[in-house]
């Protein structure tokens, strides 16, 4: 087909408007970004937004940071731009931002496919085909109470009561930090974990141990296999790690009275 002189090709045109209007999306998507971002690390919230009285936003993972603070120093959280008070008692959504945020584009880790915030969860473990396949054990679970110690600066650790296997009584304790000192002074903070044995045996007893999140929880963890050969003169396997696969989970399991983890033993 032949053109007049000086009239512009429709096809050129047409992928010019296209080209126009994805770049004008991406930069309505980055203004959004930045005025829906979290007011603490000025990052975009990926699940619940959290607010203060004053409006702040908070994203669940700040939000879950200064309760885990308070809940070590027991103490009141409060907003850290406006020192208004916030508690889990009564936390306030802001569900309007989170819709807002949901409906703005992210890309599949596993395919790179573009995807809207609120669906790329759903595509990226059920519809990708580029997606891993994991298996998932159904087991027992297990409830670790907090608590503090009555040291000056008092020290949070959690554990469970006694339960059966393998014909013996057992005990899972965890500690912060490896009992640092002030844990609200480190940014990075984990937990780790120790099985105990609270009875006699007459012959070692070895074990291979996994701890995994409960049920419905949104933690997610590592399925990693922790093995010790329990005697009556070593009853207590070595503190190990706590296999979050979100590092920032940590101070959602901080800022809970009751840690809902599952154990699965070999």
């Amino acid at each position: 087909m032949n053109f007049q002189e000086g009239q512009p090709d429709p096809k050129r045109c047409k992928i010019q408007d296209e080209l126009s209007e994805k770049t004008e999306l991406v930069r309505l998507a980055t203004r959004l970004g930045g005025i829906l971002c979290c007011a603490v690390c000025l990052d975009l919230p990926s699940s619940a937004v959290f607010q203060c009285p004053n409006g702040h936003l908070m994203c669940g993972a700040c939000f879950t940071h200064l309760m885990a603070d308070a809940c070590l120093r027991d103490e009141t959280a409060m907003c850290p731009n406006c020192r208004t008070k916030i508690s889990t008692d009564l936390p306030t959504r802001n569900l309007a931002v989170e819709k807002a945020i949901g409906e703005l584009p992210t890309s599949c880790r596993y395919c790179g496919d573009e995807q809207p915030r609120h669906s790329v969860h759903h595509h990226a473990t059920v519809d990708c085909l580029q997606r891993p396949e994991l298996l998932i054990c159904s087991i027992s679970d297990l409830h670790l109470r907090a608590c503090h110690t009555e040291d000056f600066i008092q020290k949070l650790f959690h554990e469970t009561g006694r339960f059966s296997a393998h014909s013996h009584q057992w005990m899972v304790r965890t500690r912060i930090n490896n009992e640092q000192k002030d844990p609200t002074q480190s940014v990075d903070r984990h937990i780790s974990f120790q099985l105990a044995l609270k009875t006699k045996t007459s012959s070692s007893v070895k074990i291979h141990f996994v701890m995994v999140h409960g049920p419905y929880s949104e933690i997610q963890m590592k399925p990693l296999v922790f093995m010790h050969d329990f005697t009556n003169e070593e009853p207590e396997s070595p503190w190990n790690p706590m296999p979050l696969k979100d590092p920032a989970d940590c101070n959602k399991l901080l800022m809970a009275r009751t840690l809902k983890l599952r154990y699965i033993h070999l």
